[in-house]
């Protein structure tokens, strides 16, 4: 790409736009150091900066290859596309969140999740679980998918997906449960009995 050095980036823009991959990883090696102190200034946790930073190169590229994007300012657009990801990684996230409190609802009482912030530990177990569980967990109690739906998409069967979201359930179960027992907060005594089930 060497060849490219000296090219300024509305040309890189148009070479790509005409399917030159090299161009593009010219853009990328130009501009990736801003696209990561964007992560980093939006305090993205450090171990999922990487994975916006590509995610938001490769949202440029497709939409380059379909003829649209930017024609110049590539900076700005990706620092943009890094901004535009992480809000919406939030809200999905939020949302996810939201949905699974109803999974709680066989542990914890109304009054409990009072005194326990059941919010916070939810958040907290939810992001310990793999992408795949927040995944299918997401989609089922939020969305409203069936499993069978999902199979086709994570390649699996339609019994594979079923099963794969009664373990999501169960982790995500699992890791409450931890989270609630390391809380250092005082417990009502209504608490115990969840409590010893995590021991």
């Amino acid at each position: 790409m060497d060849r490219l050095a000296d090219t300024d980036d509305e040309q890189l823009i148009e070479a790509t736009r005409h399917g030159d991959v090299d161009a593009f990883g010219e853009l990328y090696n130009r501009h990736r150091g801003a696209a990561r102190a964007a992560a980093a200034a939006l305090r993205i946790p450090r171990s999922e900066r990487e994975d916006v930073v590509e995610e938001a190169f490769a949202n440029i590229f497709a939409t380059l290859q379909r003829g649209r994007g930017p024609r110049e300012s590539f900076r700005p657009y990706l620092i943009a596309a890094v901004r535009n990801i992480t809000f919406s990684r939030a809200r999905r996230e939020v949302r996810a969140v939201e949905g699974t409190r109803r999974l709680m609802t066989e542990i914890e009482t109304s009054e409990q999740a009072h005194e326990l912030s059941v919010d916070d530990l939810v958040t907290a177990a939810f992001r310990q679980l793999p992408d795949r569980w927040r995944h299918i967990l997401a989609a089922v109690e939020i969305e409203g998918r069936k499993p069978a739906e999902l199979a086709a998409e994570l390649g699996l069967s339609p019994n594979a997906a079923s099963a794969l979201v009664a373990r999501a359930r169960r982790g995500l179960r699992a890791a409450y449960l931890d989270e609630l027992r390391r809380d250092s907060r005082p417990r009502p005594a209504s608490v115990r009995p969840t409590l010893s089930q995590a021991s």
